[in-house]
């Protein structure tokens, strides 16, 4: 009834179908149809962006003179509309000029030039060609705000599932701050603080994190409150690292058992039982009680301790353990048959024939470790394709092939060297999925401040 009455003024908003087919060319059509309707915000958007990168000094500082003056007046959402009144107003009565028309234009024809905007693509490259400059010039950009918006959703969920109970404490310990401040407050101060952190990310942290896009997480507002809550690759890392200090303290408790059961049998120097300051449980009989309810506490102190910080040094232990070997795998480094190994205090490779350790490196020499995969080339000559590389913090790179068991021995070396690893972002010339070569890592980490 409603449709009925208002039926000549309305029926031009009513579709003739109620689902349209896909179509491909219809897709690319309405794709172009949003290129060339957002060709005036364009415009517009590279000139927030290069106030916001303090490209002319004089006019960023002319704009965080007036957003100061805004927010202490409390005038910064009627500033908005009458910004609205005045670039409607400023188009009616002052067009654009034909020297912006002419620049705009000449990029276009000019084959070497970059176009400055999306519509000038079109111009430029045709209707069939320019959706590959544009993916190749705006590429670059989506694919770290795709990496970071991934991060800060693993994050999200890391945060709500409890994943770091440190972590997750301290970050509802400041929404609680900020609500009791919501609660004790008016609202005219807290969209105060709101406008403020608006500008503070627009003025300091956007700059820094344009200009220096590897720093770019530690101006971020949204890491700030959720700091060191664990992406999934990071909590990745921690559980590795706690399950290999649990193998850590077996292998010491059974040297431990094997050094007290050599000193019963031939007295000498106690190293390992005078040395350890792990709790030896069970070793001596006739012990006292206030000893046993000692060594009780330590146990309880230690376990809180490792439920605070599972952060383990990779030479907590190595005094105890010797360079003791954890495990070995099958592998080639430079054509010579050997075992990769992984011992307590590093890794080294050791040649089969004739044994012989060929390289021997300590965990805090390693810089970079990376997964590789064989591409076609590879196939063609029946190379192996499970490959391991590792860069060391002097530049120097080791090359494995044919790793048995690569994903194990990856992962054991990232448990056992107690080392805060980071994942490292896939790119051209860096491997990853995004490389043409085909030959590049699938995945790879690294030591923070290694590079």
């Amino acid at each position: 009834m409603l449709l009925y009455y208002t039926k000549d003024f309305t029926a031009q908003y009513v579709d003739d179908f109620d689902e349209l087919p896909f179509d491909v060319d219809s897709v690319r059509h309405h794709v172009e149809r949003l290129v060339v309707a957002s060709k005036p915000w364009q415009a517009w958007v590279m000139d927030v962006r290069s106030v916001y990168r303090w490209e002319s000094p004089k006019k960023t500082g002319k704009w965080l003179a007036i957003y100061l003056v805004l927010w202490y007046t409390e005038h910064l959402i009627g500033f908005v509309y009458g910004y609205v009144l005045y670039i409607v107003l400023k188009n009616r009565y002052f067009p654009r000029s034909v020297e912006q028309l002419r620049e705009s234009v000449e990029r276009s024809l000019d084959g070497k030039g970059t176009s400055f905007e999306f519509g000038e693509l079109i111009d430029k490259h045709g209707r069939a060609h320019w959706l590959e400059p544009l993916i190749e010039g705006v590429g670059p950009f989506l694919q770290i705000q795709l990496s970071d918006l991934a991060n800060m959703l693993e994050v999200f969920k890391n945060f709500h599932a409890w994943k770091s109970p440190q972590a997750t404490a301290n970050s509802l310990t400041f929404i609680a701050t900020c609500l009791l401040i919501s609660i004790l407050t008016d609202t005219t101060s807290c969209m105060k603080v709101f406008w403020f952190v608006i500008g503070l990310g627009f003025f300091i942290s956007w700059p820094i994190s344009s200009h220096y896009p590897k720093y770019r997480l530690l101006v971020s507002p949204f890491k700030w409150a959720l700091w060191d809550v664990p992406t999934d690759a990071e909590w990745s890392f921690q559980y590795l690292r706690r399950q290999a200090q649990i193998s850590r303290e077996q292998m010491i408790m059974r040297k431990v058992e094997q050094a007290y059961a050599a000193e019963l049998v031939q007295p000498g120097p106690a190293f390992y039982t005078g040395h350890l300051s792990v709790p030896v449980v069970g070793f001596e009989k006739g012990v006292e009680e206030e000893e046993e309810e000692e060594d009780e506490e330590d146990e309880e102190e230690e376990q809180e301790e490792e439920e605070q910080d599972d952060w383990h040094s990779v030479s907590s232990s190595t005094s105890i353990l010797e360079e003791t070997d954890i495990i070995a795998f099958r592998a080639q480094c430079g054509g010579v048959i050997g075992r990769l190994i992984v011992y307590s205090s590093g890794v080294r490779f050791v040649r089969s024939l004739v044994k012989k350790d060929i390289w021997k490196h300590n965990f805090l020499e390693l810089a970079e470790m990376r997964k590789l995969e064989g591409g076609t080339k590879s196939k063609l000559k029946l190379m192996p394709l499970e490959q391991l590389e590792f860069k060391l913090t002097d530049g120097t790179i080791l090359h494995l092939e044919a790793v048995k068991k690569r994903d194990e021995a990856f992962n054991t070396i990232i448990g056992f060297s107690g080392i805060q690893w980071q994942a490292l972002q896939a790119g051209p010339g860096r491997g990853g999925m995004g490389s043409k070569s085909g030959t590049e890592s699938t995945w790879g980490v690294s030591l923070p401040g290694s590079k």
